[in-house]
């Protein structure tokens, strides 16, 4: 039997966070797709706000078994989704560089990113060098499989992405969570069922 959790979160479509914006609910159903049993799999998105160039990105690291390895989230400036997407994608992968994980697979929501990271075309001039960063982390893995995945498969990742962009006043750290939060530990037990 599939479940489905409600998750209240805050939807801010608006460049001025406010507490009395109208909560939305987010229903998940288990969607997510383990891999193989050597691989981590990161799910990674962003969530970027037009008037502010402001965006929050997120990433969460799960094992073959969809249980927890790691995840983090931060805030940045950038041009575009586009280019916001490639700086959650570049965190992502230094991140778990860093953290000695050596056999993993990125997924993100956005097929123009999969496409430029996987493919050795011409980027566009304006991401290049950030493209070529990605693409440059990517082989140093011993395995790096990057794919586009269904938005209904990067929920959890894109909730630590709006998470993330609502801390505008935030320094720019990268916030590294051992643990999930508790929101996100109950949105991990349906997505992975």
């Amino acid at each position: 039997m599939i479940k489905n959790l409600a998750i209240q979160y805050t939807n801010t479509l608006t460049c001025q966070p406010d507490p009395t914006i109208p909560r939305t609910t987010l229903s998940i159903t288990p969607s997510w797709t383990p891999p193989t049993s050597n691989i981590v799999k990161i799910n990674v998105d962003a969530s970027w706000i037009s008037c502010s160039s402001h965006a929050g990105i997120g990433f969460l690291l799960r094992d073959h078994n969809g249980l927890w390895a790691s995840g983090g989230w931060k805030t940045i400036f950038a041009d575009d989704p586009l280019c916001a997407e490639f700086f959650a994608i570049r965190i992502a992968l230094l991140f778990s560089l860093d953290a000695g994980w050596n056999n993993v697979h990125l997924a993100t929501d956005c097929a123009q990113a999969a496409k430029l990271i996987s493919v050795d075309n011409a980027a566009p001039s304006r991401l290049t060098n950030l493209i070529n960063d990605c693409r440059v982390l990517k082989d140093r893995f011993q395995v790096c499989q990057v794919s586009f995945e269904d938005r209904r498969t990067n929920v959890i990742a894109d909730m630590i992405a709006k998470y993330a962009r609502l801390r505008m006043d935030d320094s720019g750290v990268l916030h590294v969570l051992t643990q999930p939060l508790p929101w996100i530990q109950q949105a991990l037990t349906v997505d992975f069922q």
